[in-house]
């Protein structure tokens, strides 16, 4: 029901095409999540509250979608569902900056001892994996 209410949102009042390339991009914008979170911290949304925000905000979005697309299309719905593709797609294009300027927000707070270790042992292999790869 989400992809129907996308497609007919984009739909209306145009031509048919900015529906299905919004549909499209609506599922290969996922592939695009591991570029999209710029935040160095470990275990997803555990230690992020920004983020953990930002996914609830996007379950209910899919919720409202869901429910606009198995309506029948009047003004409220229509408007409605203007309103939830643009929160659809603004939470991923805030993504990076919002990942970023969390980071930097709970860096500067403290970050429990516990976390701080698991990104200096990242940091480590990476830092391992691209010297092995200039001798390779």
């Amino acid at each position: 029901m989400v992809f129907p209410a996308l497609l007919r949102n984009l739909a209306l009042g145009s031509r048919f095409g900015r529906g299905v390339v919004a549909m499209g991009l609506s599922v290969v914008i996922f592939a695009a999540m591991p570029f999209l979170d710029r935040s160095k911290i470990p275990g997803g949304s555990r230690y992020r509250p920004a983020y953990r925000a930002m996914f609830f905000l996007f379950i209910m979005n899919i919720f409202v979608l869901g429910y606009v697309g198995a309506k029948p299309v009047t003004q409220g719905t229509a408007l409605l569902g203007q309103f939830a593709t643009i929160v659809y797609f603004s939470v991923f294009l805030l993504l990076p900056w919002i990942s970023t300027k969390e980071e930097k927000y709970l860096r500067e707070r403290g970050l429990p001892q516990e976390l701080e270790t698991l990104i200096k042992d990242e940091e480590t292999k990476k830092s391992e994996r691209r010297q092995n790869n200039r001798r390779h």
